[in-house]
């Protein structure tokens, strides 16, 4: 609502892109907000306005909700890939606009392209940038 003419204002989110909000799997958006340090608490009234009062996450689903990303990744971090062909890998520094508390985060990235072609994400991992600089060993262009 503008305060100066009283009229109603569409919302627009500054962090979620419209694909998310149109996707009828808003689930995918969670995380992306938890990346933003959305608290269990302000996810109610993020969702609330993205869906209507008929949003109904609790504090609770989201404290489940990221439970089940963090063993997500826990999973995918362990997983076995020795019965995997890859038959080119690469790695790279990609740098988040998420700051996630740090002046510069960085992520290792290792993508492994399989013998039909096809990619996959192998490995990720959260580092400052100079540690995934010092771990790509000066390979990065």
């Amino acid at each position: 609502m503008d305060e100066a003419t009283g009229e109603r204002k569409r919302f627009s989110s500054k962090i979620l892109a419209p694909w998310c909000r149109k996707s009828p799997k808003v689930g995918e958006a969670l995380p992306l907000l938890y990346l933003h340090g959305l608290s269990s608490g302000d996810f109610v009234a993020a969702m609330e306005q993205l869906l209507g009062s008929a949003a109904e996450l609790s504090p609770a689903t989201i404290t489940r909700l990221t439970k089940q990303w963090q063993d997500d990744h826990t999973a995918f971090q362990a997983r076995d890939l020795s019965e995997s062909d890859y038959v080119y890998v690469w790695a790279d520094g990609v740098h988040p606009k998420v700051r996630l508390g740090q002046v510069h985060s960085c992520a290792l990235v290792l993508m492994g392209v399989r013998t039909d072609g096809s990619k996959e994400l192998t490995h990720r991992s959260r580092r400052g940038a100079a540690r995934v600089d010092r771990a790509l060993g000066g390979c990065a262009a």
